[in-house]
């Protein structure tokens, strides 16, 4: 169900840049970008739809 990477030490330099690269603040503030948090209410939206579908709807329920 779940696969993981096996990465190396000698693999890794790419993501520690990427952690470097990312700012402290503001990804994941909403006074700072309002429009992710839009984006996700419409997915939220759609998800919400979409469980009225009785094979989606029994698909999560088999999940859980």
């Amino acid at each position: 169900m779940i696969s993981v990477p096996d990465t190396g030490l000698d693999e890794i330099q790419p993501f520690i840049d990427s952690i470097k690269n990312t700012p402290k603040s503001g990804l994941h503030n909403p006074y700072k970008n309002k429009e992710r948090y839009v984006m996700l209410g419409g997915v939220m939206t759609k998800c919400a739809e979409v469980l009225h579908d009785p094979e989606v709807f029994d698909f999560f329920v088999d999940s859980i």
